[in-house]
């Protein structure tokens, strides 16, 4: 066995157990056997605005995850077939058309129960494409072994990369505004989901399924990117009145954040080991 060899086979077995080591993560969390469900909601219309971590994601990513709810609840929804939302306000972000991101919106009744469940899908991974495009490229030439160029592809494209490009302050308010249109869509009726101009109204529930970063981006929307919305007309920015196309100044949006919020809290589930964000 050469040096090389050797070096690969460490390499693996490092990795390996970093692996194995992070699926074990005892005092860390509880997980409850008891804990309420999406499907203990009782309200006619059930708004799920659903949102991923790092990592290269495709299009469907959720599209299994949409199949169990169909499975579970009975839905009458094909995931193929989501509506495509795109992104609907002015950024100073230069990018190509393939890396834009978008909501992808999907509905359907319960067989069980006559409910409406309204999906909105966030897929923002495009956004960064090209800034780690550009990381990996970078120095990468044929100086650098395979291996090194392998393990620097890997961790750029699934773990730093996009975390990184999320402390530009161009890329967060490009995602956050994604995240802050998928929100707003949730108090449209279906019939104006792709229309501009519309009364907005509370809906009677609204669940968060969130991946890892997912988590923490939806937590930034929520508590910073909002605030305009407490805003009066002289106070706002040329920013605020540029936040979304579709958006005119409607007080009703305010009231019926508000009325949400006191009625019925939105629950907040969180994929896997959530509680470094808050640390």
């Amino acid at each position: 066995m050469n040096l090389k060899q050797a070096f690969k086979i460490f390499i693996y077995c490092l990795l390996v157990s970093c692996t194995c080591s992070s699926c074990f993560f005892y005092g860390k969390t509880l997980v409850y056997d008891d804990f309420e469900g999406i499907e203990k909601d009782s309200s006619a219309i059930v708004n799920i605005l659903i949102i991923h971590g790092i990592g290269l994601k495709p299009v469907n990513y959720a599209d299994d995850l949409l199949q169990n709810f169909k499975d579970e609840l009975g839905l009458s929804i094909d995931p193929q077939k989501k509506i495509e939302i795109l992104p609907d306000f002015l950024t100073n972000l230069k990018l190509p058309p393939t890396y834009t991101g978008g909501i992808y919106y999907i509905e359907g009744k319960s067989y069980k129960t006559n409910q409406l469940y309204r999906f909105f899908v966030v897929h923002w991974s495009p956004i960064t494409y090209k800034f780690k495009n550009d990381l990996v490229s970078y120095d990468q030439d044929h100086r650098r072994s395979s291996i090194s160029n392998y393990f620097k592809t890997k961790i750029v494209n699934q773990n730093f990369a996009d975390i990184a490009a999320y402390t530009d302050s161009t890329y967060n308010s490009y995602i956050q505004k994604l995240v802050e249109q998928a929100f707003i869509l949730t108090f449209k009726k279906s019939s104006e989901i792709m229309v501009k101009k519309v009364s907005y109204k509370s809906p009677s529930s609204l669940h968060v399924i969130s991946g890892s970063f997912g988590s923490k981006i939806v937590l930034d929307v929520w508590n910073n990117h909002m605030k305009w919305l407490k805003k009066i007309i002289p106070q706002y920015t040329a920013e605020d009145f540029h936040r979304l196309t579709f958006f005119t100044y409607n007080p009703g949006l305010s009231a019926a954040i508000e009325t949400l919020i006191v009625a019925k809290p939105i629950n907040f589930f969180m994929l896997t080991n959530q509680l470094p964000l808050f640390s």
